[in-house]
């Protein structure tokens, strides 16, 4: 049935609360098949003609845990269009998820998609993204990886938090917590590579940490710090090439000799 047939059947049955569930589900679809399109003028009117639905049937049952859910998503997918309230729209759905996550704290997927909302809060300014909802992103998901077994999701979920946690500290010129953002992210690493010994992916990783925590150690006045860094870096990669010649490339290896002070011949 069409949005256009559910409005109808809606009007016709004001009080019946599933049609009105339905309609806004249609809603939701044509928002997102405009966005899909690029036309977020159009999308963001879908969504809201959405939201006002959902408002109405979040005060007829607040303790409905699947309308908070929706109401959430709602939220977020009017933000997602990018438009002038999109802050107000974000910080409206992350309140949503806070209270799903601490009515359910034994919930892992609340957790994670808690640390995925704060994500996207950070996201709506990509040029100049705030630290602060990535620090929570990533507390969130450290949380997730001790309360049980390591997994290879909450692993790599961990790994990408630490790397834009830290990135967006280092932007700020906070180099104290970029510091050490990189090296706990540099620890992990170790034990994931020591765990999975065969992994190049990771050893390019731990190179990479290595480059950066001498970047910051550099721009901090910390020189024999950051040389060392870079040295350890170097020697992951020459590691690599040596076992390895067929996927490492001679940039691979310039980029840590650079930063010694000792470029490698052209």
């Amino acid at each position: 049935m069409c949005s256009s047939d559910l409005e109808k059947v809606a009007a016709d049955n004001p009080t019946n609360l599933e049609t009105r569930r339905d309609l806004s589900n249609a809603y939701v679809k044509v928002g997102e098949m405009w966005a899909r399109h690029g036309n977020m003028k159009r999308a963001y009117k879908r969504f809201a003609d959405s939201l006002t639905i959902q408002e109405q049937l979040f005060l007829a049952k607040p303790m409905d845990d699947g309308l908070q859910r929706e109401l959430a998503e709602i939220y977020e997918q009017m933000a997602s269009t990018k438009g002038k309230d999109a802050g107000a729209l974000y910080a409206k759905a992350l309140e949503i998820r806070t209270k799903r996550a601490s009515a359910h704290p034994a919930d892992p997927q609340l957790k994670r998609d808690l640390a995925a909302a704060y994500d996207r809060f950070a996201a709506l300014t990509p040029a100049d993204v705030p630290p602060e909802p990535l620090e929570r992103s990533l507390e969130i998901r450290k949380s997730l990886a001790m309360a049980s077994t390591p997994t290879p999701e909450t692993q790599r979920d961990l790994s990408l938090a630490y790397k834009k946690t830290a990135a967006a500290n280092l932007a700020r010129g906070r180099l104290d917590r970029a510091r050490e953002l990189f090296e706990e992210h540099l620890e992990l690493t170790k034990k994931r590579a020591a765990a999975d010994p065969g992994s190049l992916q990771l050893q390019f990783q731990l190179s990479a940490l290595y480059d950066s925590l001498g970047s910051v150690n550099r721009l901090s006045g910390h020189f024999e710090a950051a040389q060392k860094s870079f040295q350890q870096s170097l020697e992951i990669r020459t590691q690599l090439a040596n076992a390895n010649p067929a996927h490492l490339r001679p940039q691979d290896l310039r980029l840590p000799n650079v930063l010694l002070g000792n470029p490698m011949p052209q």
